[in-house]
């Protein structure tokens, strides 16, 4: 990325060295061609222009070159804002991510926790949630938000970030992630009856929405939410497409870390 400044750099100091070389060669050209003229008025005029001409031309590569540093400042401090903006909402998706990921097993104990705002005000508490449906409530919240962000996050192309490696992780990892969610409502499609819950009759309550005809997309929903809390997926999410998206998460927010400077 700095290779285009870098040569001008190293055209301007040639052109700095040649005009400095020139400037001090001046005055002794001039003695030697005016050494037996009287016309010393002429040399002195001519030595003059030389040295103003000199003068100007430092000027314009002094200020051409002081306009490339800031261009160069301007688009580091540009390039860090872009870098802090992805590695905040790569945080924000990761913690949506792993919600869903820890908590798609069966039972009622919380694998994770939410901030507060998050928290639904009935079911749920600090060690988990008192039924079923008010899991697939809190992960159903976190599949939204993380669709939100991936949406949010999609808007960075390659020219914003300015680092094709970054781009094409991102872009691995956003595709990983939408996979991994059209696969889950694949294979609550494809289910041909309730998951099997290893929990205390006592919290059972009933299955939302499993899969038939004629339901709208809020109940599909709803019933996808319903079979990730009861732990319908948790071989999927421990060894497929997640366990590599959780990979490249940890990948490129490392690679983001080494770009941001303090």
């Amino acid at each position: 990325m700095n290779r285009q400044p870098n040569t001008i750099a190293d055209i301007d100091l040639f052109f700095i060295i040649f005009i400095l070389l020139l400037g001090l060669a001046t005055p002794f050209i001039m003695v030697f061609i005016y050494s037996d003229s009287n016309n010393w008025a002429s040399g002195v005029q001519a030595a003059s222009s030389a040295v103003a001409i000199i003068a100007s031309a430092l000027t314009v590569i002094l200020a051409n070159r002081l306009s490339i540093n800031n261009g160069i400042q301007k688009q580091a401090e540009a390039d860090q804002r872009v870098y802090r903006m992805l590695h905040s909402l790569l945080l924000q998706i990761n913690e949506h991510f792993d919600f869903i990921r820890l908590n798609a097993v069966s039972g009622l104990k919380s694998k994770t926790s939410l901030p507060e705002n998050w928290r639904p005000k009935v079911g749920h508490t600090a060690e988990g949630w008192d039924r079923y449906a008010s899991k697939a409530s809190d992960i159903r919240t976190q599949i939204t938000l993380l669709k939100r962000q991936l949406q949010s996050i999609s808007q960075f192309n390659n020219v914003i970030i300015g680092d094709g490696v970054i781009f094409r992780k991102i872009a691995n990892l956003t595709a990983h992630i939408e996979t991994m969610l059209e696969e889950m409502r694949a294979g609550w499609e494809l289910s041909d009856g309730d998951p099997k819950e290893e929990i205390t009759t006592e919290y059972i309550d009933p299955v939302k929405y499993p899969p038939s005809k004629g339901l709208n997309e809020t109940q599909i929903n709803i019933g996808i939410s319903h079979y990730i809390a009861r732990g319908f997926f948790s071989h999927y999410i421990e060894h497929e497409t997640p366990k590599e998206a959780s990979r490249i998460f940890k990948e490129v927010l490392t690679d983001l870390k080494t770009l941001i400077t303090d």
